[in-house]
Order: structure tokens, then sequence, then C-alpha cells
């Protein structure tokens, strides 16, 4: 899973760092140049913090077991989107920076921080034998239930700004819904099971998924 999404964002740097030249002569476009630098370059960056994301979470957050069709699937997913947004950002929107790229690099870093480090606030919380069998409920877990879907929603939203492209915030829009109808519901009935009054507690006093609105 690793591997393909390290090459799936390797292709994407590059991409954005001029080889949408070469993308552009195979698919019989006239792609001559990235339209921005600096919006390469920041799409180049945020590329790279995804990779270390995902080095993280493998290495030290997920502790299931993950099947190899999940495993796969999931990988050329994230490396098709990565290699579609670094073309997005190097062939559109206008050539020069401006602050709507400032928010879509904040939202970004902010979705990329709270999305990795409330999962890295859990995992040191779990670590300690005496929080066997309780529900983490402290840290970025207190302004929000499920903060690393908040902070994965935000990271994409600035990375679509970043592109310029806006169709492209059917990709946001569409993990904001499967999170509240498909992903938040079913999980809050496992940790329900699993916690019982200890998560009811919880649930009755923090916000669902948006810190301090839902």
């Amino acid at each position: 899973m690793f591997a393909i999404g390290t090459v799936g964002q390797a292709a994407a740097i590059w991409i954005v760092c001029g080889g949408v030249r070469t993308v552009g002569g195979w698919l019989g476009e006239s792609w001559d140049d990235v339209k921005s630098d600096g919006r390469a370059a920041a799409i180049g960056v945020a590329i790279g913090l995804m990779w270390l994301k995902q080095l993280i979470s493998l290495k030290w957050v997920i502790k299931r077991r993950i099947d190899w069709s999940e495993s796969i699937g999931l990988s050329i997913t994230m490396a098709v989107i990565f290699v579609g947004y670094a073309i997005a950002a190097a062939t559109q929107g206008p050539s020069s920076v401006s602050a709507l790229d400032g928010v879509g690099c904040a939202l970004f870093l902010l979705g990329w921080g709270l999305s990795t480090g409330c999962e890295l606030q859990r995992m040191w919380w779990k670590a300690d034998p005496a929080n066997k069998g309780h529900c983490y409920t402290g840290g970025l877990w207190a302004y929000s239930m499920h903060m690393n879907y908040f902070g994965e929603t935000l990271l994409y939203i600035g990375l679509t700004m970043l592109t310029c492209v806006w169709w492209l915030g059917f990709l946001p829009l569409l993990m904001f819904l499967s999170f509240i109808f498909f992903h938040i519901p079913a999980l809050d009935a496992y940790l329900l099971e699993r916690y019982g009054d200890e998560f009811e507690q919880y649930a009755a006093s923090t916000k669902k998924y948006v810190p301090f609105v839902y």
C-alpha cells in the first residue's frame, strides 16, 4: 500500500515540477509548462506532507490488519487523486498566486495538523496499559468526536482551492456527505457497543464533527 502511494505521490510531484509537459504530450495536449511556479510548489509540498501522513498512519497509528484488496484499492485511488490534483494545479488557474491560495494553504495545513495530531494523541494515550478498555476523550478529541474526519475534510478543501479547479470541489463535498451519512453513524454505533455509558456521556457533551458547531 505504501509503495503504491509513494509512486503516485512521486509522480504527482514530478508533474508539478515540470513533468506536466511530458504528460501533456502523452495525452495529445499542449501543456507547455506549469501555470504558476508558486502554486505548483505549494501543491508539491502538500503532496509530500500527505506522503508523511500516510507513513505515520501505516507505521504507528493503524493497528488492525489491512486486507490486500482494501490496501491496493485505496492506494490506487489515492495515487489517481494526487496525480489528478497535480495535473489540475499545473495546467489551470491564474499565473500568479493570490490571497485565495494563501487560504487554501492555511486550510490544508490546519486540516493536516488536526487529522495527524489527534491520531497521534490517541495513539500515545492508548499506549498506557491503564487506559485499556476506555474511550479517549481528551486532547483534540474533546472538541470533536471525529476530529480526524474534520481534519481530513479541511485538508481536501484546502488542496482543492490550491488547484483553482472548482469542479474538483465534488471530492471534499463527497467526503463530507460520506462522513455525515455513513462513516460517523456506523462508527458511533460501534463505539457505543464497545464503551457503553462511557461513550454515551462523551457523545452528550461533545460536538460530533465540526468543533463548536455540530
